[in-house]
């Protein structure tokens, strides 16, 4: 089929007709290639339908242009937009990161991943020349047709796990498994397409990761730079494909199930949609806690299949670890399992992940259950690991007030004389917390919002809209986010 227009940048209407304006022209040739039209566009690249004239088939060629750093200039070359040193280094690593993701891509021959033909170096950027995706996005299968089962999925997700393996066996991620990207063609079967791992390498040196990333299908890893991503980020991602599929809606956005997680389980969303067994295995893929999730292809594919679930869900909060390379897997040993206690872990870890900011050099984190935070430096932190604490203090609760009796006077046998009203001018009401919010809320609102004051990034104040949306400082966070 024709492909249609799609912008997949999350950006508004004038952002988008800026990009527009900034696309190679309908009719361009680059080498044996010609330009048809724009079928994506994101804020590091422009996705095009073009037609090899050599062989006369249709190809997609998507093109290196961070919109945010360069421009193209009227013999369509595209430099950054100053040059000042920074920004040139800035557009040239980001460039080497996408040529690198082509050269591996290349290397894969599998009729369910899409195929790399070749890579081109011109007109100061790159480009990837690729098969053409025939057949609708999974997105659309389920909006018109309906939503799938067991018996409709399995053929689908046995075929696109076997690709996952492939990639993750080269060390590499898609990081950006979504409905949008897996095309079903017309006799059914799946391909996978639009690597994201290079797109999120450059993006997180340029912009907040949470722009760059789709929320209910990235798992909580990757909404930090220093998030310990693996084939458990790739897994998380299908098995809320599948959940999408199941149910029709995904599953809530991660960093909010780290918190309290208010997703209706699989079993319970898709019953009767599916084998318990089945629907079991897709709840151990979207678990917030990576070590909770099947941690190989391969383990999740035997549960999918009726093997068993191996790993109990746990109290603990998503680990964050210092980050690997632009394209590589991250390989991390399953962390030994904690004895719960009454104080849950999870929210009070949850804020020392979700305030981390990074930077060029370290992050800043806060550990809610000792009220410290400091800066790690990320080099000593790759030299000398250290690892959390597996015993957290239980913080002392306050003794509730005593309540004394008190014994009601007996009611007088006399009326006494009704006062005269005196009108007074109404005293201001004094800020008070709302009276739906428990003291115990009030002060974890607070305390955040000082956390998110104290590091000062709009990130910081955007993660703490996240956790209290309507909370006492809602409206300071927000001008600050802007």
């Amino acid at each position: 089929m024709e492909p249609g227009d799609k912008n997949d940048s999350g950006n508004g209407p004038s952002e988008t007709i800026r990009i527009r304006e900034q696309t190679l022209p309908a009719g361009y040739r680059l080498h044996e290639y010609v330009i048809s039209k724009v079928i994506g566009s994101g804020g590091f690249g422009v996705t095009y339908f073009g037609r090899d004239t050599n062989l006369d088939k249709a190809v997609a060629i998507k093109e290196y242009f961070p919109f945010s750093l360069a421009s193209r200039y009227d013999d369509q070359w595209v430099a950054p937009n100053t040059t000042i040193q920074d920004d040139q280094s800035e557009y040239d690593w980001g460039l080497s990161r996408f040529i690198d993701e082509a050269r591996t891509l290349a290397k894969f021959e599998h009729p369910n991943l899409i195929r790399v033909v070749r890579y081109i170096e011109e007109n100061g950027t790159a480009y990837i020349v690729m098969d053409f995706a025939e057949g609708r996005p999974l997105s659309s299968v389920v909006n018109e047709d309906g939503l799938l089962s067991e018996d409709q999925l399995k053929p689908m997700l046995l075929p696109l796990l076997d690709g996952l393996s492939l990639v993750h066996a080269a060390d590499m991620l898609h990081r950006d498994v979504k409905p949008e990207n897996i095309m079903i063609r017309s006799d059914g079967t799946p391909i996978l397409i639009d690597f994201g791992a290079a797109r999120q390498a450059i993006g997180s040196r340029s912009r907040p990761i949470s722009t760059i990333l789709t929320p209910g299908y990235a798992p909580y890893e990757q909404y930090f730079s220093s998030g310990n991503q693996g084939p458990w980020t790739d897994i998380y991602a299908l098995g809320a494909v599948t959940y999408a599929c199941l149910t029709g809606d995904a599953p809530h956005e991660a960093v909010q199930r780290a918190v309290e997680d208010p997703t209706t389980p699989t079993v319970e969303a898709a019953k009767g949609r599916g084998s318990k067994q089945f629907l079991e295995a897709v709840d151990w893929a979207i678990r917030p806690r990576e070590a909770d999730r099947p941690q190989s292809v391969d383990e999740w594919r035997t549960a999918l299949l009726g093997g068993n679930v191996n790993a109990p869900a746990t109290s603990s909060a998503p680990t964050q670890r210092m980050p690997a390379g632009s394209g590589a897997a991250t390989t991390a040993a399953k962390p030994k399992k904690e004895k719960q206690s009454g104080f849950s872990g999870l929210q009070a870890a949850v804020v020392l992940g979700a305030l981390a900011v990074v930077g060029g050099g370290g992050y800043f984190a806060w550990d809610l259950t000792t009220n410290k935070g400091g800066f790690v430096n990320q080099d000593q932190a790759r030299s000398d690991p250290k690892p959390l604490p597996e015993k957290v203090e239980k913080p002392k609760v306050p003794e509730k007030p005593k309540v004394v009796a008190r014994t009601p006077p007996k009611p007088s046998r006399v009326t006494p004389p009704q006062p005269t009203p005196i009108t007074r001018r109404p005293t201001p009401p004094s800020p008070q917390p709302s009276p739906q919010q428990s003291p115990q809320a009030t002060a974890a609102d607070n305390a955040n919002f000082e956390k998110a004051k104290y590091i000062g990034t709009p990130e910081a104040y955007a993660l703490y809209l996240r956790l209290h949306p309507t909370g006492l400082h809602a409206a300071k966070a927000k001008r600050r986010t802007r």
